[in-house]
């Protein structure tokens, strides 16, 4: 919540002011034009004075749609800095993880007198780790990558919805520990649709991810896939968790 302030009070900020300064201008532009009206109305060269009121308006016009556009590419500016600072916080929280795990792991296997099957256990936390950053380095770089990428550039092909949502959540199973049955995929093996794999993939491990990150034990997590129409398919996840602030 106090980052959603934040955002908004940096963007309110611009925004006040470039309408104030709109408002001014526009007054500014009314007065003018009423006084330039009064003396045209008592000169003789009419014509030079008519050229004049339009110049003059046109260039406050000029000035306002100016003010208007720098006031947008501001406050874009200033949200995407936002999603930025955003980004780098959830990529610390992801990285901090993991590596804590391994620490810990490493100061275990450091103690004298360990067993052997307490060796081997802390050896499979670790590896589990490292597949964890492994794959989370590899959504960061694909994100990046499609971040950047044009409607041509993207890798389109055949992506079977049931194999792509069972691949996810047996990820999401081992990465959290879950029994098959608290991730339910409900998905027409015959469903498929013509998408970019690795991007699709991203949304919906975060998708199943976030579902059980965010739900007590045993989870009940829902993956649902139908198709709407000939160009529309509707994918969710349902769970009974927590949720998270919009």
């Amino acid at each position: 919540m106090t980052r959603r302030r934040k955002i908004r009070s940096s963007i309110s900020i611009p925004i006040t002011l470039g309408a104030i300064t709109v408002l001014l201008s526009l007054a500014l532009l009314v007065g003018w034009s009423f006084l330039l009206g009064q003396k045209i109305a008592r000169s003789a060269d009419i014509a030079g004075d008519v050229w004049l009121l339009v110049l003059g308006a046109l260039s406050f016009v000029l000035i306002i749609v100016v003010l208007v556009l720098f006031v947008i590419a501001l406050a874009r500016g200033i949200i995407e800095v936002r999603k930025q600072d955003t980004f780098i916080d959830s990529v610390t929280h992801e990285l901090k993880s993991p590596l804590a795990s391994l620490q810990l792991c490493l100061e275990t296997l450091g103690r004298a007198g360990l067993e052997d099957d307490a060796r081997e256990k802390l050896r499979r936390m670790m590896f589990e780790d490292v597949d964890r950053l492994r794959a989370f380095i590899d959504d960061v770089l694909e994100a990046n990558r499609l971040s950047y990428a044009r409607p041509g550039m993207l890798n389109l092909s055949d992506v079977s919805l049931s194999q792509l949502a069972e691949h996810s959540a047996e990820a999401v199973r081992v990465r959290h520990k879950l029994e098959r049955d608290e991730v339910f995929i409900d998905v027409d093996p015959e469903l498929v649709v013509t998408t970019d794999r690795a991007a699709l993939e991203i949304v919906v491990n975060n998708l199943i991810d976030n579902a059980a990150k965010y739900s007590e034990r045993p989870a009940r997590i829902e993956v649902v896939a139908r198709r709407e129409s000939d160009k529309k398919v509707r994918f969710e996840v349902r769970d009974k968790g927590i949720g998270i602030d919009r």
